[in-house]
């Protein structure tokens, strides 16, 4: 046996001290998890008021949001994994998720995992507002992003293993985390069916035409939008749950061309991005000449978008089948194979 193999099988004198035998370094964060109290559980009727339903004592009791205590955190679905950089999960405890979808059934909102996993987050940053102001800071705020991400697998066996919740699949990977037992009185936020009466949309129609500046740019997320809506406390909205919230926002975006959409951001129609494609059309104008830029390239015509649109799907035909293209290639493979722009709406559509 050579000198360097032996080296390499003999075994140090303390092995104690190979990398392997160390303990693992843990993260440490303030603690945000609640101390549940099953007497203080009680439904919140809107998300916008949790902190302030929090002071109350109306959600579970928390620990200071400033404790040494280390926070139990993960790398989702590993938990033994050392992670450096990476941003921390927390693990929350099963009375927590209860709590948090006692709040979604109060706001109407079916408790599917996305939203469970906004909620559970949303009610430790009230919670630990709570505290901070019962500590003597009483204009503390904690923001939801001060406070860990929940971990999702971990949350969805939580709800697996919980006897209070039945988990049911739902399209794709998502899931609905349901109170066993409970009536389900949900909004479907999705339904095309408007049962609201005319003077709610009239009033949403001129309160969202008169906004400007900063005050007009919404959360691009229906959730995130609804929410910032009831904190405005807009009386069209008295009395209605966040659940219906998200459902007046959703047909103000798909039927009332009341709300669009704008670089991320939820705007009144007259300032999202569909309605300068149909002033575009009407003019025809290609988008680009909306934003006061001018266009690289040579405009497509009618004639040229019919020639090169042939070109490309005679090129991508197989076998003497009919050639196929993505979509969203379409206009990239007219700049990289003609030179030229292909706008919609400078054709007159949007």
């Amino acid at each position: 046996m050579s000198q360097r193999t032996m080296q390499m099988q003999r075994r140090p004198q303390d092995a104690t001290m190979m990398p392997w035998n160390q303990p693992r370094q843990q993260y440490s964060r303030p603690d945000h998890r609640r101390h549940f109290d099953e007497n203080a559980r009680s439904p919140m009727s809107s998300s916008s008021g949790l902190a302030q339903r929090a002071a109350q004592g109306q959600v579970p009791a928390t620990l200071p949001y400033t404790t040494e205590r280390n926070l139990q955190t993960s790398r989702p679905g590993n938990d033994d994994a050392t992670w450096g950089d990476k941003p921390a999960y927390c693990r929350p405890h099963p009375s927590e998720v209860v709590a948090a979808v006692e709040t979604l059934y109060a706001d109407q909102l079916k408790p599917f995992g996305r939203i469970l996993l906004k909620r559970v987050r949303e009610c430790n940053a009230a919670a630990a507002t709570a505290a901070a102001r019962t500590s003597g800071d009483s204009e503390a705020v904690v923001d939801v992003d001060a406070v860990p991400l929940i971990d999702p697998k971990c949350l969805r066996r939580i709800c697996e293993t919980c006897e209070a919740i039945r988990v049911e699949p739902e399209d794709g990977k998502e899931y609905s985390a349901l109170l066993t037992g409970r009536l389900r009185d949900f909004v479907d936020v999705s339904s095309p069916s408007d049962d609201y009466p005319p003077n709610l949309w009239a009033a949403a129609a001129a309160y969202f035409e008169s906004l400007q500046g900063p005050e007009m740019l919404l959360p691009g997320g229906r959730y995130a939008c609804a929410q910032v809506l009831i904190q405005r406390q807009l009386p069209f909205l008295a009395g209605r749950s966040l659940g219906a919230v998200c459902h007046i926002v959703q047909l103000a975006v798909s039927q009332k061309r009341i709300l669009g959409y704008l670089e991320g951001n939820m705007v009144p129609f007259g300032r999202s991005v569909d309605f300068i494609k149909e002033q575009c059309a009407v003019y025809q104008q290609p988008v680009s000449f909306a934003k006061k830029a001018v266009p690289e390239m040579p405009l497509a015509s009618w004639e040229e978008a019919r020639i090169c649109l042939w070109e490309i799907l005679c090129s991508a035909s197989v076998h003497g089948q009919p050639g196929v293209i993505t979509l969203s290639n379409v206009k990239r493979l007219f700049r990289s194979r003609f030179n030229l722009e292909l706008s919609e709406t400078a054709l007159g559509h949007s």
